[in-house]
């Protein structure tokens, strides 16, 4: 019986963002091809993601036209280009660090080292109208202290400028 394996090398090819992987029998002979595109998403993580088998009819143009589309569905959204407005790409970190340096608490310097611990590298890359109240539940921070609390600027999301409009207090449940 023949047995096939999948290798784990990724293979780039010529164009951007697509990889093969090389699917080989017992004596090391390449009978078929993987091929894989890879993106980075808003929120700066890449993905990677299986297209399908060569034998299948997957081609290189065939990986090129799936990825194009999957990286316009991520930054525009699943609408049409011309009807998507362009979301914003301010980041929590971008508004912390904004108010940090607009601020004149006096225990600045002790928020500001809460979050750089807690949030910088958890939230703070996420755009924010992607964050979630669920997303602040699963911050180390909030899950093993039940009475901490902290105080975020709310962000105009109207304008292109940073606005405080008050606080935001968020309690660990």
């Amino acid at each position: 019986m023949i047995q096939l394996k999948t290798l784990k090398k990724r293979t780039a090819t010529r164009s951007q963002g697509v990889f093969y992987k090389s699917i080989v029998n017992d004596e090391e002979k390449e009978v078929d091809k993987v091929y894989l595109i890879r993106w980075i998403d808003n929120d700066g993580r890449t993905k990677l993601k299986t297209v399908g088998k060569h034998s299948q009819g997957v081609r290189i143009t065939t990986c090129i036209a799936l990825r194009n589309n999957t990286i316009s569905a991520v930054t525009l959204g699943n609408d049409a280009p011309h009807l998507t407005k362009i979301k914003s790409q301010l980041t929590l970190n971008d508004i912390a660090k904004e108010y940090f340096n607009s601020s004149k608490a006096k225990d600045i310097d002790r928020l500001e080292n809460r979050f750089n611990i807690h949030f910088e590298n958890n939230l703070g890359k996420k755009r924010i109208d992607n964050i979630t109240l669920e997303d602040f539940i699963m911050v180390p921070f909030f899950k093993t202290s039940k009475t901490s609390f902290l105080i975020l600027p709310l962000y105009d999301t109207s304008g292109n400028s940073f606005a405080p409009l008050g606080s935001k207090l968020l309690t660990a449940l």
